[in-house]
């Protein structure tokens, strides 16, 4: 009999002098590679993812304090004779699984990956410029070991030389190991050839994209999408795709000194090496000049990025087009941005390039730094002058009492970006004395949006405020703001078996949807120094907390309304109680 370690859950809702206590618990008891065919020259068309284990389930009580028979007999039976996971173990779920072709035999060297969606890894790569995310490779025998893989819906990544990548979503729930089984691999196809210039020279470096979609979303920095390029140039701009699925393809290839081209073709035979590939890449030019006023602290950390007028793209908010570049500006305040085409125009704004938490550029952290200016591909001695933060400044206090609230968390921001007000610290602030907020890291331009700021405080209805109008350099002065009382609801997130506390945990509170309503999809991302919450929500109203180091949340309740609980924790499944 294996032990699983489960979680205690209790909820009490302070209402009105009342108190009434719920508790949940539930305890869960071919022809390989190297045979490949070679196809002659194919032409080319050119064109534009701790311990412990969150359970669902419920048990409720009548109102009044918890038993202590009742605690006792919510917490699992734990086996004293079941081995315990090692450290290493309960850090996460060790993935086991055996990577085969069509017909069974087992493939040494493929590379596997294990991705989680609650980690983030696409907004990760995103912040860190593309670093290419942590593989394991399969011994002899097809098998592979992924050990620190995070319950909850994973996909299994394999990609093998003359193999299609393969993809497979698996739900993990806790457990010392867990067996994927076979994972069946098809034969695909291999490109080779070259990426040159304009007078045939091979162009080193140059990267290979595959564009899965007639959307292509292009970012300044495109490693940031996927786990990186199908290929980079050796130097004499040779390139070889090893692991391809069978088709038609896009491939976008990037160079830093000439403009990204589209290129298009047909790896339609399995098995066979479409090679001779011929991408011609466009002569590039640049844009030179100055950044002025830049302040000693922000040296290194700023950015100048060129966005293309002449094709603008469909996209979200974040000013991101097909054609986008950025150069990063020098101690002495020079850039020079490459890779620009001939005879384009562009607007330039200087960037903050905040370092993200492995100290690579954050690029959710960016920031206008200065007013947009337009200038033409060769352009030289170019100007952009760094702008001061705007800010805004108030004081919350009760509405009713009228004193100062000083225990509350303020999220702020423009346009899509919405962030929590950090301490110096890098955590979330959650202590204003005598209730006054100064929220900085503002700036009025047309890109950014106006300003939006949002106070949550348990035991008080939220209070927000949009379209806030910013002043160049200064701060809006909001005043006082009042905070009306409301019921709060306590969660206690406890380990089942140890009867633990658990800090951290994630903790939701959301009301029932109505049927047949609609809501729009809306996608928060919160980025800091203490980790990442992204959180995908359908545009209803919902309150969020962490537990405290005694396992406790407090979030402020929805009076006469059926609500939805759900509890998170890094290495944990999740909880989820509906009909609350």
């Amino acid at each position: 009999m294996s032990s699983k370690n489960a979680l205690l859950v209790v909820v009490s809702l302070l209402c009105l002098g009342g108190l009434g206590w719920l508790v949940y618990d539930q305890t869960r008891a071919s022809t390989g590679p190297a045979d490949l065919e070679r196809a002659g020259p194919a032409a080319a068309g050119s064109a534009a993812e701790r311990d412990a284990e969150l359970s669902a389930g419920a048990a409720a009580s009548d109102a009044g304090a918890v038993p202590a028979a009742l605690r006792a007999q919510a917490a699992p039976e734990v086996d004293a004779s079941a081995k315990k996971p090692a450290a290493t173990e309960r850090s996460g779920t060790k993935v086991i699984g055996r990577v085969v072709d069509e017909s069974g035999r087992p493939l040494p060297g493929a590379d596997v990956q294990v991705s989680n969606a609650m980690n983030g890894e696409f907004f990760n790569r995103l912040r860190e410029n593309g670093t290419a995310p942590r593989r394991v490779t399969t011994d002899s025998a097809g098998r592979f070991e992924w050990i620190g893989a995070k319950p909850g819906s994973n996909t299994v990544s394999v990609r093998a030389d003359g193999y299609a990548p393969l993809e497979k979503d698996a739900q993990i729930p806790i457990d010392a190991v867990h067996d994927v089984g076979e994972l069946r691999v098809a034969l695909g196809a291999v490109l080779s050839g070259r990426v040159v210039d304009d007078a045939g020279r091979g162009v080193a470096g140059a990267k290979l994209h595959l564009v899965e979609s007639d959307f292509d979303l292009a970012f300044p920095t495109p490693d940031a999408l996927g786990g990186g390029p199908l290929a980079t140039c050796e130097a004499d701009g040779s390139f070889r795709v090893s692991s391809f699925a069978c088709g038609p393809w896009k491939i976008r290839v990037h160079s830093e000194d000439h403009p990204d081209r589209l290129f298009e073709g047909n790896a339609d035979r399995p098995g066979f090496e479409v090679s001779g590939l011929r991408f011609e890449l466009a002569p590039g030019t640049t844009i030179e000049g100055v950044a002025l006023g830049v302040p000693a602290d922000q040296s290194g950390k700023v950015k100048v990025r060129a966005q293309s007028i002449d094709e603008q793209r469909a996209g979200f908010g974040f000013g991101l087009g097909l054609r986008s570049r950025e150069a990063e500006v020098g101690p002495d305040g020079r850039f020079r941005i490459r890779g620009l085409g001939v005879d384009q125009r562009w607007q330039l704004q200087l960037r903050s390039a905040t370092a993200g938490p492995s100290g690579g550029f954050d690029f959710f952290r960016q920031r206008a730094r200065s007013a947009s200016l337009r200038a033409s591909s060769g352009d030289r001695g170019v100007q952009l002058r760094w702008q001061q933060d705007s800010g805004i400044a108030l004081q919350v206090v009760d509405a009713k009492t009228r004193a100062p609230l000083e225990a509350f968390e303020v999220t702020a921001g423009q346009g899509w970006r919405m962030e929590p007000l950090r301490a110096a610290d890098g955590k979330t602030q959650k202590l204003f004395p005598d209730g006054r907020v100064r929220v900085g890291d503002l700036y009025p331009n047309a890109e950014n949006g106006g300003a939006k700021i949002e106070i949550r405080a348990p035991g008080y209805a939220d209070w927000k405020r949009e379209d806030i109008a910013l002043l160049a350099e200064a701060d809006v002065n909001l005043g006082v703001i009042e905070l009306e009382p409301t019921p709060t609801l306590v969660v206690t997130v406890l380990d089942a078996a140890t009867q633990a506390p658990v800090a951290d945990a994630r903790v939701s509170l959301r009301p029932a949807r109505k049927g047949g309503e609609d809501g729009e999809m809306r996608m928060s991302i919160s980025i800091g120094g203490t980790g990442d919450d992204v959180d995908i929500d359908d545009g209803s109203e919902t309150r969020r907390a962490r537990t405290d180091e005694k396992g406790i949340a407090t979030l402020s309740s929805f009076p006469g309304q059926t609500c939805t609980l759900r509890v998170e924790s890094e290495g944990r499944a999740p909880f989820a109680q509906e009909d609350l």
